[in-house]
């Protein structure tokens, strides 16, 4: 039981992880636009 929750928690981290990635990848992606003088997408919604 014990090593099935160890599992679980390990895998939760690893899907947060996995989201902070994509924010942070979206947010330099949006910045790099922006440098461009391109409209961020959430501008062109």
């Amino acid at each position: 039981m014990e090593q099935e929750n160890r599992r679980a928690t390990d895998r939760l981290a690893a899907a947060r992880d996995n989201v902070r990635f994509a924010d942070k990848r979206t947010a330099n992606l949006e910045a790099q636009l922006l440098e461009d003088g391109q409209p961020s997408p959430r501008e062109t919604l």
